[in-house]
């Protein structure tokens, strides 16, 4: 970093980087409700400019598998899982 005053050439430089503001990226319309909640939670709770519009698609995925994760363990934890010593698919 160069110390001193700036010479008037530097000061009539264009900056290199425009700063913008952050946009909250939003979940898109096909997502399934429970998937939104989860979307909207994970997305508020990092700073705005963590995630970028090309983030939505992985973030949509990661949003839906866990909606069906905590689905999956609910149903177990009732007891509405697979059978147990059936035959299963593939079996």
């Amino acid at each position: 970093m160069k110390r001193g005053r700036k010479s008037e050439a530097e000061r009539a430089m264009a900056p290199i980087m425009v700063a913008h503001e952050p946009v909250l990226v939003q979940p898109p319309p096909s997502l399934s409700e429970p998937a939104r909640k989860v979307f909207l939670d994970l997305v508020s709770s990092v700073d705005p400019a963590h995630f970028e519009q090309s983030d939505v698609g992985l973030l949509c995925q990661y949003c839906e598998a866990q909606v069906m994760a905590e689905r999956a363990a609910a149903e177990l934890q009732r007891g509405e899982g697979p059978p147990r010593g059936g035959k299963g698919p593939g079996q």
